[in-house]
Order: C-alpha cells, then structure tokens, then sequence
C-alpha cells in the first residue's frame, strides 16, 4: 500500500481559521467567497469535511458582502499587484467617498487591507511631494496601464508596516504622539488597537496612555467610539477637533 501526505499544505484547523477570516473580512462577494470555500474544503480529510461545513454553514448563509463599485475585486486586486512590481503608470476611474466619479493617474506603490476594504495607496503622476494617496480598490471602477514607467528613490519606497502601526481607517495625517486618559474595562484592548500605544501611568482604574499615531480623521473616529471612557489630553489641536465633535454631536441631539 502507498499513503500520500502533504505537511507543507494548510492543515484543517488552519483551513478552518483562514475561512472564518475571510467571512468575517466580508470584503469579497458572496459568489468568490463560495468558489474560495469550495476549493478549501477539498484539501480538507474526509473525516473533517462534514464537521468543516457545519461549523461554516449558518455564516455563509448569513453572509453579506459589502458594497463594491468594481465588476470584480479579486481582478482588480491582482491587476494592481501587477502594475505594482512592474512599476506602471496606471489611469483609475474612481468614486470618491461623496460619490464623485474622478480619474486620476498614478504611481501604484502597494496594497493594504483594512477595516472590510482592500485599499490602493500611490503617489499621483505629477506629484513631486510624493504625498501618498489611498483609494478603495472596489471604488475602482476602469483602470488603463500605460506603458509608461516610473522609478522612486529609495526614501519614497511606502512602508505598509509604519502606516499599520500609526493609522486608523486609513485616513491620511501627520505623525504626531498623542496623550489621552482611559478609564473603559480592557487597556488591553487599546493597547492592541493602538500597536504604538504604552501605558505611562496608572492611577486606580485609569490608564495614562502616549502612543504615536496618524493624526487624521481615523484617530478621532477611534478615541469617540470610546465614549466617556477616553479624554484626549495633547496635542491641543486634538483636543480642539474633540471638542468641535462633541459640540457638533449635542447640537444634533438638541443638549
């Protein structure tokens, strides 16, 4: 008798931990999500398939993607990795957040995937500041490569390590060291969310809190989602957007 086994393939508790990821990333549509699961499950034991459908099959029912504008994200994921190491110029058709249809050229430099979105950041064609732009690849909806080539000095190679360390929702912002209070249940759960964050002091049941962030839009919608658990102490312009939020939010509530 012959016995084939594979150690370098995924196991099935690996299988099995990949697949809820991309279910709960609900970034692709149902249709790829199925095609993805169904191709898994084939490299699973057939002891484990049955057990391995089960677990999954009440969250594939349920499941909702969410919205895209492109015609295929996974394409347009695999077109940009493309353009991307062959350094290309690329033409995006693009839907900004207000649903504004623009075009732009750019200079694709990389690829993250954050909060339910895989997102494009590039430099603009013309842009000698080399300001990193980020854009949602299912907002994409027509991409044309040029022929064209572009070359970057190595001071402007992008750093998707950095950017993850510092930035939330990916909105764009200078790096700045903030300071704020929490007096919320799990410091733990701060400290994981914020991967610059430390605990500088504690008193009682109230972390002192520095980390080194982004400052955009993204640090602010995390620090309100908060709640009263969180008080912003520097910078001074931080804790001015904090007030000016809050204002806005009571106005809205008539307090």
């Amino acid at each position: 008798a012959y016995h084939l086994s594979c150690d370098e393939f995924l196991k099935n508790k690996e299988l099995f931990a990949l697949v809820k990821v991309m279910l709960g990333s609900r970034c692709f549509s149902k249709e790829d999500v199925l095609r993805m699961i169904a191709k898994l499950k084939r490299f699973t034991t057939i002891q484990d398939r049955e057990k391995f459908e089960k677990l999954v099959r009440k969250e594939v029912y349920h499941y909702h993607e969410v919205k895209s504008d492109c015609n295929a994200l996974i394409d347009n994921l695999w077109d940009l990795i493309q353009m991307i190491d062959e350094k290309r110029l690329v033409t995006i058709t693009y839907y900004k957040m207000n649903r504004e249809n623009i075009k732009r050229k750019i200079k694709p430099v990389s690829l993250m995937f954050s909060e339910y979105y895989f997102y494009l950041i590039a430099y603009e064609a013309d842009d000698e500041k080399y300001l990193p732009k980020f854009f949602r690849v299912d907002r994409i909806v027509a991409m044309t490569e040029h022929r064209e080539r572009f070359t970057l000095e190595r001071k402007y190679d992008f750093d998707e390590g950095d950017l993850r360390e510092k930035n939330q929702f990916l909105f764009p912002g200078k790096t700045e060291k903030i300071r704020f209070s929490f007096s919320g249940l799990s410091v733990q759960a701060i400290l994981d969310r914020l991967p610059t964050a430390k605990v500088v002091e504690q008193n009682g049941n109230t972390s002192m809190i520095e980390a080194e962030v982004n400052h955009g839009r993204g640090i602010v919608m995390y620090l309100l989602s908060q709640g009263a658990w969180v008080k912003v102490l520097s910078p001074q312009s931080l804790v001015e957007e904090m007030q000016e939020e809050l204002r806005q939010m009571c106005s809205a509530y008539d307090i």
